[in-house]
C-alpha cells in the first residue's frame, strides 16, 4: 500500500514539474511575441508621424 502511494506521489511531482516547465516556456514565448508587436507598433507610429 505504502509503495504504491510513494510511486503515485513521485509521478505527481514529476508531472507537476513538467507542467511548470511547459508553462514557463509558454510565458516566455508570449512575452517575446508581445515585445515584437510593441516594436512593430512603434515603427508604424514613427513612420506615420515622421
Amino acid at each position: 500500500m505504502a509503495e504504491s502511494f510513494v510511486i503515485a506521489l513521485i509521478t505527481g511531482l514529476v508531472s507537476s514539474a513538467g507542467t511548470i516547465a511547459a508553462l514557463k516556456t509558454d510565458i516566455n514565448w508570449i512575452k517575446k511575441v508581445q515585445q515584437d508587436q510593441e516594436t512593430r507598433i512603434r515603427k508604424l507610429e514613427e513612420h506615420n508621424h515622421g
